[in-house]
């Protein structure tokens, strides 16, 4: 069980017959043009795609201050683009709106997940680069698109912000690259955290021999 498959599967069972839904499920989590690894109890592939939309924002010029705004206040992508990329935005759009996004995602596959997230981006730039410091949970807020700042009832800005994300430019090859460059890192520092984990026990074995009493 992962909590944003169960979230997709519940979506999806809406308008699907079961069989339907399975196989939909499997392709996306099995193909490769779409996001295998994300419903895992350690998404790894996650973690990746959080830091290649971190480095796509330093690369535009328009959106790099996007990032510098979240640095300011200690928000990183992984804690909250798991709404877009492993819910499928479901807890943020509108049914309109969800439709076009799910036809998007099933043509294009996990580039239109970049261009979601971009487009989002975009379209918080002004609210984000003008919060002062200590505004965490308002970014958290603004990236969640949640009700308190965009009504679900306001159908046309979703529907609008869906079509925007076609507008994107997403150079596949490059974040192709960029995937592959962050994953190394998200798998060096698992390996490290194993290593630093098992030094621990290692010690905490010895301090249990140790404490052990001397045989009479």
């Amino acid at each position: 069980y992962h909590q944003g498959l169960g979230y997709v599967v519940a979506f999806m069972s809406l308008f699907l017959d079961s069989d339907d839904v399975l196989r939909l499920i499997f392709k996306m989590n099995d193909d490769e043009k779409y996001n295998p690894g994300f419903w895992k109890a350690a998404p790894s592939n996650y973690v990746r795609d959080a830091k290649v939309f971190q480095r796509l924002l330093a690369e535009d010029e328009e959106l790099k201050s996007v990032g510098e705004a979240m640095m300011r206040n200690g928000v990183v992508p992984e804690a909250f683009a798991s709404k877009w990329f492993v819910s499928h935005a479901i807890h943020l759009l509108p049914f309109e709106a969800q439709f076009l996004w799910y036809d998007a995602y099933v043509e294009q596959g996990w580039p239109w997940l970049f261009k979601f997230a971009l487009a989002v981006a975009r379209e918080l730039k002004d609210r984000v680069v003008s919060a002062p410091p200590g505004s965490a949970t308002l970014l958290f807020e603004l990236f969640r698109l949640d009700a308190v700042h965009f009504p679900k009832d306001n159908v046309a800005f979703f529907v609008n912000l869906v079509q925007k994300a076609h507008e994107e430019n997403v150079n596949t090859e490059h974040v192709t690259q960029l995937r592959k460059e962050e994953l190394e890192k998200v798998e060096e520092r698992l390996r490290r955290i194993k290593q630093m984990e098992e030094e621990e026990s290692s010690d905490e074995d010895e301090i249990w021999s140790d404490d052990e009493p001397d045989d009479a």
